[in-house]
Formats: structure tokens, sequence, C-alpha cells
């Protein structure tokens, strides 16, 4: 019966160092804080293009985030501009869809805002898809880095004065 006992006591130490892990997974998903910046690429009808996201954490589960696009060294001569987006990020699986809220600035007529769906993962990345609701098929994936160097500086207006990480 003792056997038994050991066990049962080490499946709930067990399960309670699961649950630990699993709740500070948006921590580490979030490099210890829940904001930062994760700079790469994505793609839409203008092609290849650079991002730069910047998170900022709200009340509970909310992240606001500016988004930042401009030329990609593989395809020059892209516009740069950034909007203002909003999203609740799911603890268990580090989902995040940012959905667009505001433009800050917008480069001309023609550029639409876009939502993106995506995961942010432990080792730094977050990546997903890039929905663009006028035109579903004009546009493919996104992959961010934390942390990683632009590809080019943001638009003086786009910076925001909350500290990044």
């Amino acid at each position: 019966m003792a056997g038994h006992r050991a066990v049962g006591i080490g499946i709930a130490a067990f399960s309670a160092l699961a649950a630990s892990v699993a709740f500070a997974q948006p921590q580490r998903l979030l490099g210890g804080q829940a904001g930062g910046q994760w700079s790469g690429e994505y793609t839409c009808s203008q092609g290849l293009t650079g991002m730069t996201v910047e998170l900022r954490p709200q009340r509970g589960d909310v992240v606001d985030a500016t988004v930042i696009f401009f030329e990609h060294p593989r395809n020059p001569g892209v516009a740069s501009g950034c909007y203002g987006a909003r999203g609740v990020i799911d603890r268990a699986t580090g989902r995040l869809e940012l959905r667009p809220t505001r433009w800050i600035v917008k480069p001309g007529e023609g550029w639409s805002m876009t939502t993106l769906d995506g995961r942010l993962s432990a080792d730094g990345g977050y990546s997903g898809r890039v929905i663009f609701a006028g035109e579903p098929a004009a546009c493919a994936n996104f992959t961010l880095r934390r942390n990683a160097r632009p590809f080019k500086a943001a638009p003086a207006a786009c910076v925001t004065e909350a500290p990044m990480s």
C-alpha cells in the first residue's frame, strides 16, 4: 500500500508542477514581460515587406500594439507606415490575434490595415497569418523574432514612448 501512496503523491506533485509550468508559459512567451518588440517580414500584394510589432501589456490578457511596415531589402520601394492594434493573448496556447484599431501613419490610398493571427513562442518567435479582410488571398504569412534588428528604422511618428525590452 505504501508504494501506491508514493505514486499518488508523485502524480499529485507532477500535476502541480505541470500546472505551474503552464501558468508560467505566457511570461516565458513574452520574455518575462508582457511587452517588447518583434521584427521580421510578411508578404502581401506589394510583395515581401519588413515589419516590426511593438507589444504593450494592458489589464489582464489584453495587449496593445503598434504594427510598423516598411521596405524590405529584397523588395525596395515599398512605402512605410504604421497602425495601432489590440488583441488578447491566449495564455494556454500563446495565440495572439492583433486586430487593427486606427492608422497612425497611412502611406497613401490603396493601403489597408491587416489582422495578424499568430502564436508567440517560448523561443522568441511570433508568426502566423496576415489577414486582409478586403481580399483574403492578397496576403500570406508573417515571421517575426523578438528583439531582432529591423531592416529599416521606423518613421518617427510610429515610435512609441513605451519602453521596449
